[in-house]
């Protein structure tokens, strides 16, 4: 019976805390402006919406995030495909002169 009563007693002081964390007033006022000036720049300036993602880069351990449109990733993963496929079709030819081996 104890138990019960620490455990409302705890569930009701926690109750109240939980409004502590909601803003209000010019607090609230402050996240909503800033809600919407994070939603206007994650906008291009076509109005595309913007995809975040985040990537690792060379010469870096800490990833990055890039933001770009969809038509924006779409070229960058049509190009990164190219060059996969030529780098693919150098070697099967027997082409093993790289910039990366230095020769």
């Amino acid at each position: 019976m104890r138990h019960v009563a620490v455990a409302l007693a705890g569930i009701v002081a926690l109750s109240g805390c939980s409004t502590l964390l909601t803003p209000s007033g010019s607090a609230a006022t402050r996240w909503a402006k800033l809600d919407k000036s994070r939603a206007e720049a994650a906008k291009g300036p076509t109005g595309e919406r913007k995809i975040c993602k985040t990537m690792m880069t060379m010469g870096s351990n800490f990833p990055q995030k890039v933001c770009s449109t969809q038509a924006e990733w779409d070229q960058f993963n049509e190009e990164a495909r190219k060059s996969a496929d030529e780098f693919d079709a150098g070697r099967r030819a027997g082409n093993t002169n790289s910039e990366f081996e230095g020769n």
